[in-house]
C-alpha cells in the first residue's frame, strides 16, 4: 500500500473489502464504582472489541493495478464508533464495523500513508457491505470526508516536518 516517492497516490475505485470475523463489538458499561475520570472515557469512546479481526480492501489504484491493503483491528481495541454530527448511526450496531476500521485508520494515519480520502472510501465500502442503506452510506461518507479534511492536512504537513528534519539530521 504504501507509495514510493513520485507514485501516484490517487485511488481509482474501491472494488471489495473482505472482513476476516465479526469483530464482535460491545459496548462498555459504565460501573458503580467507576470514577468521574473512567466514567467521562467510557462515555467518549463506547464501544471495544473482544477478539482481533481484520479488513482486506482490494482496490485499483491510479494506474489501474489491482492492489491489496489490510488493517488489523487488535482484541480490545476502544473506539467511539459511528460519531457524525448528527447521530445519524448511534447505537445502530451495523454501523459499528466500519466505524471500527474507519476510527483505526484515524487514530494511525500511517496506515494508509495519510490519504485521507482512501479512509473515507474504505469507510463507505464497509458502510454498503453491512448493508446500510446507499443514500446513508453517502451521506455518512460525504459528512465524515468533510469533516476529516483539515485535521488530516495538519497531520500530513507535521509528518512531512519530521520527515525533513530525519533528513536533514542524517545529513548533518
Amino acid at each position: 500500500m504504501f507509495l514510493l516517492e513520485g507514485e501516484k497516490k490517487r485511488i481509482v475505485k474501491i472494488l471489495d473489502v473482505l472482513l476476516s470475523n465479526d469483530p464482535d463489538i460491545k459496548t462498555r458499561a459504565v460501573l458503580f464504582d467507576d470514577c468521574l475520570e473512567v466514567i467521562k472515557q467510557k462515555q467518549k469512546k463506547q464501544f471495544k472489541t473482544t477478539y482481533p479481526s481484520s479488513l482486506t480492501i482490494k482496490y485499483e489504484d491510479g494506474y489501474g493495478v489491482v492492489r491489496y491493503h489490510t488493517l488489523f483491528a487488535h482484541g480490545g481495541y476502544v473506539f467511539d464508533g459511528a460519531t457524525i454530527p448528527f447521530n445519524i448511526g448511534k447505537g445502530n450496531m451495523k454501523f459499528q464495523i466500519p466505524a471500527l476500521f474507519h476510527d483505526i485508520m484515524c487514530d494511525d494515519k500511517s496506515t494508509i500513508d495519510y490519504q485521507r480520502h482512501f479512509s473515507s472510501l474504505i469507510f463507505k465500502a464497509c458502510l454498503l457491505k453491512t448493508k446500510v442503506n446507499p443514500v446513508v452510506a453517502e451521506v455518512m461518507y460525504r459528512v465524515v470526508d468533510i469533516y476529516q479534511a483539515p485535521i488530516w492536512i495538519v497531520e500530513r504537513i507535521k509528518n512531512y516536518i519530521e520527515k525533513l528534519r530525519d533528513r536533514w539530521i542524517k545529513r548533518h
